[in-house]
């Protein structure tokens, strides 16, 4: 069980998980991947990974990839920043077979050439998703986006904005780049962990009226109410998971 961590700055940021990886905030992969290699049946939930300070013009750069069998990602926030931060090419997510993909937010990428956010089943992460749906992409930075690669039974038939598969998801504050905390005052502890992260999810908590609120997959709730949320934080009916950037409160 890894949780309520915070990884900064880091080629490989994640190498070779194995077992339940929840509620952390991962900021800026310099080279290659924020995950690189998962165990089965590895599960990746309620997570903010983001890029602040670091162009990517070069590859790799990816997000997650060499994806154990039947890894489970879900309700996550990557949100690499748009044209700015230069996220222009290779796609951020390989398949992981038999694996699930969703309730992810999946925004700022900027392709400049066409590009899936989710590779083909191919190359160095052979098999397939058995499920990809429920997720919200966001990149108005690019018109040579494709959401999945591949396709089977019911891959992002439920997406935020339909048919047109992109909406706003409507954040409770801007995000802030550079990243916000300076390195001495964190190194001199005048910052906490729990605050960064409560202010991350501060960041990445849906306003009223965006499309994440309670339209995660159903399959997902818990005590008879429709309480699930797409990406990493809640805020419609309460569900016992939403504990991204509540540690120490």
């Amino acid at each position: 069980m890894v949780e309520h961590n915070i990884f900064r700055g880091s080629s490989w940021m994640i190498q070779s998980m194995n077992g339940d990886f929840r509620y952390n905030l991962l900021v800026d992969n310099i080279n290659e991947a924020f995950f690189r290699y998962t165990a089965p049946n590895t599960r990746i939930h309620h997570n903010v990974l983001v890029n602040v300070g670091y162009q990517r013009q070069y590859s790799p750069s990816g997000g997650l990839y060499f994806l154990g069998r039947a890894t489970g990602l879900y309700n996550n926030t990557i949100d690499v920043g748009g044209k700015r931060l230069g996220w222009v090419d290779y796609s951020a997510i390989f398949p992981s077979d038999g694996g699930s993909a969703r309730n992810n937010v999946l925004m700022g990428f900027a392709y400049e050439r066409p590009t899936s956010v989710f590779a083909a089943p191919d190359g160095p992460n052979p098999g397939q998703w058995a499920a990809a749906d429920y997720n919200c992409f966001y990149n108005p930075d690019t018109r040579d986006l494709t959401r999945y690669e591949s396709s089977g039974a019911g891959f992002g038939a439920h997406d935020c904005g339909g048919s047109a598969g992109s909406a706003d998801p409507k954040f409770a504050q801007a995000r802030a780049v550079p990243f916000p905390f300076g390195d001495g005052d964190i190194w001199l502890r005048r910052v906490t962990v729990s605050q960064i992260l409560a202010f991350y999810r501060g960041m990445y908590t849906p306003a009223s009226g965006s499309p994440l609120i309670d339209s995660g997959a159903p399959t997902d709730d818990t005590g008879g109410a429709r309480n699930t949320d797409i990406g990493a934080v809640g805020a419609g009916n309460a569900h016992p998971d939403d504990r991204f950037g509540i540690f120490g409160r």
